[in-house]
């Protein structure tokens, strides 16, 4: 860590993430590895990997919560955005609600938080400036996925604001005080889909969460999102369990864990595998399950030699040595106050109070809601890639087709 330029590797990997969408289209017909919370454990990243194969083999896709709570949040944001710069079409980060400046400083005391991580990787280093990159890496990570056009893929869940897929896809990164056209429809979609979490409890569609942000979301909610947004299911991580991996809802729903539920000794981690089936169209898959930490050196080491054998695939650029003109940091050095460095990136419900106690925007809300709602579901031909098949859900709940993944 000590020879890795921290820096370097954020400006790389923003030029390279403000070529993305909000909104991610994936496919591959090779199948692909899906990771949920990893929480700073490079372990278990390690042996999912291992169990997944490199980028060579499947694409890779990662659902949010990289930090925190783990040993190793710095090496494994920085190792997962490498892999990025090296493979930028065969793995994805999407965001988690870890991956916000608040949530940083939230954890602020922890032991294994990333604040703390920054301190003891890099002592004589400017930490607020290592930080203020890594979020900045954050502010532009993409919010959900849509693989093989028909698997809706979040950290947290769906929001009752979305009534297209174009609705999270217009959504400006980085949604932050950077961003002057920030609206409350924006953040509070962003919140959803880094907080909300499913539950088979509530009678209403939507009920407030416990956790202070955004909604619990029941099956008949899910079930409209995923008509409006042409989805045959819904993947998220943001729930840890102690079995890795849940399904809710009949397979609607599906919660993948890929490291310790609390920091347990032992435990039971999952990664999903799907696979394309070319002659159906439609994706089917298996859940990959690892138990208890193993030697991580004797890890790194298998996977060093693997990569060896395969690193000729993907031939790099010479690397520029120079630390080109950034401009996140020259803003960053122009001075930030305290307040606008920790800006909470979500809405609590009690930043809604505060909104709706200090402006009109209830009334607002009820005089322009149809025509905020009411978005055109088309997409522009440039923004959405072409798939040889085409995905419609039937009326008929009977006819669903139903996302397989056998739990074997």
């Amino acid at each position: 860590m000590r020879k890795c330029r921290p820096l370097q590797i954020c400006h790389k990997t923003v030029d390279l993430l403000r070529e993305c969408g909000t909104l991610e289209y994936i496919h591959d017909p090779d199948g692909v590895a899906i990771f949920g919370d990893l929480h700073g454990s490079l372990y278990d990243l390690f042996r999912g990997i291992k169990d997944a194969g490199w980028p060579t083999e499947r694409t890779l896709i990662f659902l949010g919560d990289y930090i925190d709570r783990g040993k190793h949040s710095l090496e494994m944001v920085l190792l997962l955005f490498l892999l990025k710069l090296r493979y930028p079409k065969r793995m994805y980060m999407l965001r988690g609600n870890h991956e916000t400046m608040s949530q940083c400083y939230a954890n602020e005391d922890e032991e294994n938080g990333l604040i703390r991580n920054i301190e003891r990787c890099y002592p004589n280093a400017d930490r607020n400036l290592i930080l203020y990159n890594i979020n900045f890496v954050f502010d532009h990570l993409p919010l959900a996925a849509i693989l093989s056009d028909q698997i809706l893929l979040c950290h947290g869940g769906i929001s009752q604001f979305i009534k297209s897929r174009e609705d999270i896809a217009q959504i400006p990164r980085p949604l932050t005080w950077l961003a002057p056209e920030t609206n409350v429809f924006h953040i509070s979609i962003m919140t959803d889909i880094l907080w909300a979490d499913p539950s088979k409890q509530i009678t209403s569609k939507y009920s407030p969460s416990e956790r202070g942000a955004s909604y619990f979301f029941n099956r008949r909610a899910l079930k409209e999102k995923l008509r409006e947004l042409n989805c045959r299911a819904l993947i998220r991580g943001h729930e840890a369990n102690t079995s890795g991996f849940v399904k809710v809802f009949n397979g609607l729903c599906y919660t993948v864990h890929s490291s310790p539920a609390a920091g347990d000794e032992y435990y039971v981690a999952a990664i999903l595998l799907l696979d394309f089936d070319d002659t159906t169209k439609l994706l089917t898959g298996h859940v990959v399950y690892h138990s208890t930490k193993g030697n991580l050196e004797h890890l790194r080491e298998d996977l060093s030699a693997n990569f060896e054998e395969i690193r000729h695939l993907y031939p790099l650029d010479p690397v520029d040595p120079t630390m080109p003109q950034c401009w996140s940091c020259m803003k960053f050095m122009e001075g930030v106050s305290e307040a606008i460095f920790k800006w909470q990136r979500c809405l609590s419900h009690f930043d809604y109070y505060m909104i709706m106690r200090n402006t009109d925007f209830v009334e607002y809300f009820m005089k322009h809601v149809e025509d905020l709602l009411s978005i055109s579901g088309t997409q522009q031909s440039e923004e959405v890639p072409e798939y040889d098949f085409k995905f419609m859900l039937p009326s008929s709940e009977r006819r669903w087709p139903f996302l397989e993944i056998h739990d074997w």
